[in-house]
Formats: C-alpha cells, structure tokens, sequence
C-alpha cells in the first residue's frame, strides 16, 4: 500500500511573506479580542470595543512596519521581518534575543502611545495588553504553522500556558471557539495565493490586506 504524501505546512517563504504572515495573525488577534471582549466584559472593566479593535490591530506592529518613515522613526536599520524569517524555526542565540528584546521594546513605545493619546491610564491599559495578549497567545496555540514552527519548537495552547487561572479560564472559552470566530478562509495559505496573484497583477507592489467573505468552518 502507498504511503499517503504528507503535504509540508506552508511556511512564510521570504521576509515580505513574514510580514503577510504577521498581517494574517494580527488580523485574528482582532477577531478573538472582539469575541472575547463582548461575551466577557467584566474581565476587562474599562476597556472599550472600539479602541479595543483599533489597539488589537497594533499588535505586532514592529514585525510588519517595513516603510521607511517607520524604520526611521524607531531607528530601525532593517525590517524586523528580514530577521524573523531568518529565525524562523530556529530557537533563538544571544543575537537573535537581542533582535527580539529591541522588536519587543518597539512594540511598547507603539503601545504606550496610543494609551497616551486616548487618555487611557495604566490601569486600564494593563487591561486592554490583557486581552490582546490572552488573543495572541490562543491564535498563535491553535494555529497549525505558528504552533508547530515559531522558535523550533511546539507552543501549548494558551489555556496550558498562561500564569493565572483567569486568564486560562478565559483562553479555555476562546479555543473552543476558535473556529467560529476565525474564518477559514483566513488562514495563511490562503491569504499568500491571494497575496501572490495580486502581487503579481500589479507588478509586484505591495497587496492591501482585504476583508474575506469566506465560509467559516463549524
């Protein structure tokens, strides 16, 4: 008898289809935060849906920004997707850390400002980082790609990860959720065909991330 072909994941195969690939978790990081936030407000207490969305759709901010002004902004000599794709995995050296601690430090300036600039103190800032962070790590637990490859190594679902009971509770009701919340048709090996074949319709400038009408699976 054959032995079936195992079909290799699709890997992000070039630091621009990083930054795709970011673009595709950030756009899921939304969707969870959302869900979470309309069926569990008193877990989030002051947190708004409408910047809770806009703030969701910062995360990972320093993975995908690749323009200039924003390289310059936050003295960055290269897109941090070139270093991300070159780490990809890879359990990460002393260098690598390095790279990670300063796109981390990057993510924090972004962050920061935007609570500065809503008005949002820290208490209820350390909310809104919740819920996203509760989000990033259930995408990044159930996703077949990031959860087998990111770091060389398998990630947990976050319902097993995370340091206090309410914040696995939480994840726990998220996952099984998940592909309700996530449309099917959102998955990166999706998305990179579409991205390819628009790419290629317009002579290779960037493609606009754009909303999907997908059947979501049950």
């Amino acid at each position: 008898m054959a032995v079936p072909k195992i079909q290799p994941r699709p890997i992000p195969a070039s630091p621009q289809e990083m930054a795709w690939y970011t673009q595709v978790h950030v756009r899921r990081v939304v969707r969870l935060s959302r869900a979470l936030l309309a069926a569990h407000p008193h877990a989030f207490l002051g947190v708004e849906a409408g910047l809770a969305v806009r703030f969701a759709a910062l995360h990972d901010r320093a993975k995908t920004g690749r323009n200039p002004s924003f390289l310059e902004r936050h003295g960055i000599d290269q897109p941090f997707s070139v270093h991300l794709h070159a780490l990809w995995g890879r359990c990460a050296g002393p260098h690598e850390r390095c790279v990670i601690d300063r796109m981390n430090e990057v993510d924090r300036c972004i962050a920061r400002a935007f609570f500065v600039r809503h008005g949002i103190g820290p208490d209820v800032a350390a909310r809104y980082e919740r819920l996203v962070h509760i989000a990033d790590l259930v995408d990044r637990g159930m996703d077949d790609i990031s959860r087998h490859d990111e770091m060389g190594r398998e990630l947990a679902p976050a319902s097993q990860i995370l340091g206090d009971s309410d914040a696995r509770a939480l994840a726990a009701w998220l996952e099984s959720r998940y592909h309700t919340v996530v449309s099917a048709s959102e998955g990166f090996d999706v998305m990179r065909r579409r991205w390819r074949i628009e790419a290629s319709n317009q002579d290779h400038r960037r493609p606009q991330l754009v909303a999907t009408s997908g059947r979501r699976r049950s």
